[in-house]
């Protein structure tokens, strides 16, 4: 049986989510809110997985409005996701009716990355009621291949080769060094080293997931590490970015010392969880860090 999973951003108003979950009944719901709404949200969901009968979780935007805001609600959107499909949900759908303009962008264009279909609920006129079947707009569904289709031929050009003239290149993508020297708007090449970065990722992934599988026998506890490591790296790397914006416009005051210390903090957690899982899968390498006390 397919189960169908919805992100919603989440602002102060719930008409709606519950439109949402009318118009698609799933069964699990990720709603994405900020640090302000938290409690809230968190009430409204345990009010709703009595009245739908489903299941949910709330992922929290810390700092909404601060120079990490695009980043956080980034990553919490992410995680949503995520955590939606390792329930196995599949399709996934992104609400984003609620919650800040800003959330809502974001939080689009990471669905459009992973070609999910985004979704509008608009308010009916006057005194009319909301209809699920009716007040639900979808929004077009574009996946990042058919946004690269859409750029005009003489950019598509510059980022292929002839079938002819790849001279071994596999893709047919020109090398760095001839993109750089195409006259490529900056735009187009950072997304073109993006490009390359993201397959190198995506072939070490693939061969450590590959060790993982033979080697390794899943459970719950190793499951939760799993799930606990990734939580801590996530809110690492925000951190770091944070940092070095700081470091960048010579801010070092109350803020940068505030992100310097979470980055210690969170690193002694890594460290804790990383030499857990060692222990817990036997493994004959461990995770061993010594630092000075604090």
């Amino acid at each position: 049986m397919t189960e169908l999973g919805l992100v919603l951003t989440i602002g102060k108003t719930k008409e709606h989510a519950i439109t949402a979950i009318q118009c698609f009944n799933p069964s699990h719901l990720a709603l994405v809110t900020s640090e302000e709404l938290a409690s809230t949200t968190r009430r409204r969901l345990t009010q709703w997985k009595k009245q739908f009968d489903l299941h949910g979780e709330v992922f929290i935007i810390e700092d909404l409005f601060g120079p990490m805001g695009p980043e956080n609600i980034m990553t919490q959107t992410f995680l949503a996701i995520d955590s939606l499909r390792k329930m196995g949900c599949r399709p996934v759908h992104l609400g984003i009716t609620g919650g800040t303009m800003h959330m809502a962008g974001v939080a689009t264009s990471v669905a459009t990355m992973q070609g999910m279909q985004v979704f509008y609920v608009k308010q009916p006129d006057g005194e009319q009621v909301v209809q699920p079947n009716k007040d639900v707009l979808l929004m077009p569904n574009v996946s990042a291949f058919r946004a690269m289709r859409a750029m005009p031929a003489e950019i598509i050009d510059m980022f292929y080769t002839s079938v002819t003239e790849r001279e071994g290149n596999e893709q047919g993508l020109l090398s760095m060094e001839q993109a750089k020297t195409a006259g490529l708007p900056k735009e187009i090449l950072d997304m073109y080293i993006d490009i390359g970065i993201l397959e190198f990722i995506e072939k070490e992934y693939l061969i450590l997931k590959d060790q993982l599988d033979k080697n390794i026998k899943s459970d719950e506890k190793l499951d939760e590490l799993f799930k606990s490591l990734k939580e801590i790296n996530s809110k690492l790397w925000v951190f770091e970015d944070e940092k070095r914006l700081y470091e960048k416009n010579s801010d070092f005051g109350d803020k940068f010392i505030k992100v310097s210390r979470e980055i210690h903090f969170l690193n002694d957690d890594r460290s804790k969880v990383k030499l857990e899982i060692n222990k817990h899968t036997g493994s004959l390498i461990r995770e061993i860090k010594q630092y000075t006390n604090y």
